[in-house]
Parts: C-alpha cells; sequence; structure tokens
C-alpha cells in the first residue's frame, strides 16, 4: 500500500505499490496539499471497502506509532492512534455502527498519510519528518473529536458488560 511520487517537469507520477502496472499520471505545474489529500481520499475510499485492508492499515500504523515511544514529545501526539484503529477496526467488522463514513474517510485518509513516504517534510528526517505526521493526525482527531469520544464511551460500556 505504498505510494511513491515522482516529478518530472510537469509531469508528477502517482504509483501505488500495490497495484504497480497501474501508475496515475497528473499534468501539473505544482503538487497542491488540495490536490495531495484529494488522492489520499480516494485512496481511503478504496481501503474502506476491503477489511483486510482496513486491518493492515490499523496494524502497520500501530507499529509505526510504537516505534516513536522512544521520541518523548512526539509520543504524546499519537497517544489516540490506538483508540482510532480499534475504532476503524469495530466499524468495519460492524460491531460499532454510530460513527459517520466521512469520519471514517477522514481517519483512514490519516493513517495512510502517517504512513505514506510523500509527506510535507520527508520522514528520512529524524523527528522532523514525522512532525507533519503528528499535525495532520491532530488536525483529524479535532475534527472526529466528538466521533471518537462517543466511540471510547461505547467501549468503556462493552468492556464494563
Amino acid at each position: 500500500m505504498r505510494t511513491a511520487i515522482k516529478r518530472n517537469d510537469n509531469i508528477i507520477e502517482v504509483k501505488n505499490f500495490q497495484n504497480a502496472d497501474a501508475p496515475v499520471t497528473l499534468k501539473t505545474e505544482s503538487f497542491s496539499i488540495k490536490m495531495m489529500f484529494a488522492f489520499l481520499k480516494r485512496k481511503a475510499e478504496k481501503v474502506l471497502k476491503d477489511n483486510e485492508s482496513v486491518r493492515n492499515l490499523a496494524t502497520k500504523t500501530l507499529t509505526f506509532t510504537k516505534k516513536l515511544g522512544n521520541v518523548s514529545f512526539l509520543k504524546k501526539w499519537f497517544v489516540d492512534v490506538p483508540s482510532v484503529c480499534d475504532m476503524l477496526i469495530d466499524t468495519i467488522n460492524g460491531v460499532y455502527k454510530n460513527i459517520p463514513y466521512s469520519s471514517l474517510v477522514t481517519v483512514t485518509v490519516a493513517l495512510i498519510y502517517i504512513l505514506s513516504p510523500v509527506d510535507f517534510i520527508v520522514d528520512t528526517f529524524p523527528v522532523l519528518g514525522v512532525a507533519d505526521d503528528a499535525m495532520v493526525f491532530k488536525i483529524v482527531l479535532d475534527t472526529i473529536k466528538n466521533d471518537l469520544v462517543s466511540y471510547k464511551t461505547w467501549k468503556e460500556t462493552q468492556e464494563a458488560a
């Protein structure tokens, strides 16, 4: 599920490594933030159609963010990743049904972005490369705050029963 974006002059090639034979080529002067998130949204909607892809995304995100535990100031930014991944998995499994589809797409976009090598700041830069992932995740958490609170409340009642 990794994606590469290669820029040659005014052509940007977006290649999904799951389907390496089907690159998408975009002709543009610049690869804007709006364009990147539109691409990620389409990818998220595709992922949400396949339960196994959702599980893989959640697992990979959890593994990636656990590695950040060594960097104490980054850890706090990703503290809700396990809850978000649980909410996503419980929803696709049909166990939890009280989340709007738009919130699912938003969460999935954030998780794909966290794992994506295409970032505002490349992840190869120690610490700084993950800062933009944290920023995007924080924005998503603010957007879905009520949905996540509702899920956590529901989850607590399920565990207490």
